[in-house]
This record gives C-alpha cells, sequence and structure tokens, in this order.
C-alpha cells in the first residue's frame, strides 16, 4: 500500500483521496517516494495549502503521474506537512504552479499523505545532538541583566540547568553580560552562544567562558551564500567562522537543509570544506523556512546539473566522512523561559 495525498478545499476542508498516491519532487522533477523515503509522524502535523496551486499525483489506474484540480465536484489545492525540528524533508509536494499563484510564507513542505489512518511525510529523522533529557534554558533578547529570568528558572526548578543557549540580538556587550552572570549563577552549567557576529568572543572579553557558538549557515557555496545575505553579510560568516577557529572556539553549524541544493555534489564539497577547515563538532540540520518557488528562482537552482543524490544518501554520506562530527537536530531549541 501507498499513501494517500492530503488536499484542501476552498471552504479549508482537508482530506486524502484515497483513489491516487502521492507523489513528490526531487528537486523539480515528481517521483514516486519509496518507501525508506517516508517516515511516519508522531502526531498530526501542521500543514500548509498551496492554493493556486495544481496536485501532482500518481494514479495507479492508468499508471503515470496526473493533474488534479477537481476532485468529487470541488476544487481542491495540493497539502504540504510542516515538519518539527527532529525531521528534514525528503522530497517536496509535488504540484505545479499557476501563473497567478501567490507566493508562499516560509515552510519546508514536504510531501505528506495518509497510510491505514496514520500521517507520513517524505521526511528523514534525525537524532539528537544533545542529550534529551539534561535540563536547558534559553535567554533571549538584551540581556545585560539576566538576573530575573534566572530567578524564575530558580523558582520553577530545582537545581542549575546543564544548558544554556544565550540569543542576545545584536549586542556584544549583553553577550558578554549575559554570559559573565549566567556562568555566576550557574558555574557547572554550558553555555552555548547563538549570535551572528564575534560578540563576546573579542579581544576584550578572551577571559569569558563558554562552550561553543551557534553559526547559521544557509548553504555553503559562496555565490548562492552571497545571494542569500548580499556580499558584506555573506563575508561576515566566513570571518565569524575564521575568528572562532583562532580563538580554537568549538563551532555549532546550523545548516539549512534544502533537497535539490544541499544534497547536489557542489554544495555537499562546499559544506565538506568548512567541516574540514573549522572547529565543529556538531551539525544542527534545520529545514529551510522558505519560499520554495522564490528560492529556486533566487538562487537559479534550474541551472544546477541534475546530479542530486538524495537527502538520505546525503545525510550518510556526510556520516561516513565525518564520523567524529555529530549531525542532528537540538531538542533544547524550544526550552524559551521569558
Amino acid at each position: 500500500m501507498t499513501p494517500s495525498p492530503i488536499v484542501c478545499t476552498d471552504s479549508d476542508e482537508i482530506f486524502s483521496i484515497d483513489d491516487l498516491s502521492i507523489a513528490g519532487l526531487r528537486f523539480i522533477k515528481p517521483i514516486r517516494p519509496s518507501p525508506d523515503e517516508l517516515t511516519e509522524l508522531p502526531a498530526k502535523p501542521d500543514f500548509f495549502t498551496l492554493r493556486e496551486r495544481v496536485l501532482i499525483a500518481y494514479d495507479p489506474s492508468i499508471g503515470s503521474f496526473t493533474q488534479v484540480r477537481d476532485w468529487c465536484g470541488k476544487r481542491i489545492y495540493p497539502v504540504a506537512a510542516q515538519l518539527s525540528a527532529e525531521f528534514i524533508p525528503i522530497l517536496r509536494t509535488a504540484y505545479t504552479s499557476l501563473l497567478d499563484a501567490p507566493p508562499l510564507p516560509g515552510g519546508c513542505y514536504a510531501a505528506a499523505g495518509i497510510i491505514q489512518g496514520k500521517y507520513v511525510a517524505s521526511a528523514l529523522p534525525l537524532r539528537p545532538i544533545f542529550d534529551p533529557k539534561l535540563k536547558s534554558i534559553n535567554l533571549a533578547g538584551d540581556l545585560s541583566s539576566p538576573a530575573p529570568i534566572l530567578s524564575a528558572w530558580q523558582a520553577q526548578h530545582a537545581g542549575s540547568p546543564d544548558l544554556v543557549f544565550i540569543t542576545p540580538g545584536n549586542s556584544p556587550e549583553s553577550a558578554a553580560t549575559g554570559v559573565r552572570l549566567v556562568k555566576q549563577a550557574f558555574p557547572a552549567c554550558s553555555v552555548i552562544l547563538n549570535m551572528e557576529q564575534k560578540g563576546a568572543g573579542r579581544e576584550e572579553n578572551r577571559d569569558l567562558r563558554f562552550e561553543a557558538q551557534i553559526v547559521s549557515l544557509p548553504c555553503a557555496q559562496d555565490d548562492l551564500l552571497k545571494k542569500v545575505h548580499g556580499g558584506p553579510e555573506a563575508a561576515g560568516i566566513y570571518d565569524l567562522l575564521e575568528h572562532l577557529a583562532t580563538r580554537n572556539q568549538p563551532i555549532i553549524l546550523r545548516y539549512q537543509v534544502f533537497p535539490g541544493l544541499s544534497d547536489h555534489p557542489w554544495e555537499t564539497a562546499a559544506l565538506e570544506q568548512i567541516l574540514r577547515r573549522f572547529p565543529i563538532p556538531k551539525v544542527e540540520l534545520v529545514a529551510a523556512q522558505v519560499d520554495p518557488e522564490r528560492y529556486i528562482e533566487l538562487l537559479q537552482l534550474t541551472r544546477l546539473p541534475r546530479e542530486q543524490i538524495g537527502i538520505p544518501a546525503w545525510y550518510r554520506q556526510l556520516q561516513a566522512a565525518f564520523p567524529e562530527i555529530r549531525f542532528g537536530y537540538n531538542p533544547h531549541s524550544a526550552n524559551q523561559l521569558s
């Protein structure tokens, strides 16, 4: 048995079409997902309705893919799943876009279906890069005085957190103060700094003790990174990586996965070069939250040779090439205390 596609009507009625099988896009080509490209989801996912798009599904009765605009007299639209953090997409929902289709909100748009009453998606489950049992806290915003938040933690929890993630915005001074105050309050905790500049790692802050800094990387190829961020900001990411490497500061690379780009040999080679060059013990894999149509157009990805190997094979390749690096998801990313 194969999963049935999920669709939505103009009146927001969501249902599956049992006479059809789901199709997914391997970059821009519709295919039938293989069993190892489908994962049962632990709960009903959040859905995106792709309005003014036409569903592509596989019709077993004719043995080929077909476009489906209407079903049982109702106008229908394809539906895609928004995955939770412990999954990355393998195939996107298969569809064609109408000429006047509105932009899509940011998401990962994983192909999803229903089989025997259970939700499945074309998604790869990840292992955690941190022990999920560890107690953690995420501190964000102005951290020039995080004492009230730390007091709130102590009032709600026994003992100290094991991990403290600090996201200070764009203020290096806030980052430095935040790290110092957290270390004073919880000397045994591990501090992970989440910011996109040198921040607490500047010369005047060399005495600060924090265990790693998270650096976000939407893509690894320099020319594509400049299209995403613009030249100066793209250069700033490499400058930050160099700076942290000079200080021998461990880096957690937060890499955004986009099927069709991430699993292309050119992108993989660029990512592997970064992993060999810098002190990166952990790679947090996150699904790129983008409008896939605009993203493909912005980066001109249709110009890439059709050499993608698929996300599962790409993931296995990285694990084999870098057995010392832990690839996966951050189970503590949502533990915000405010």
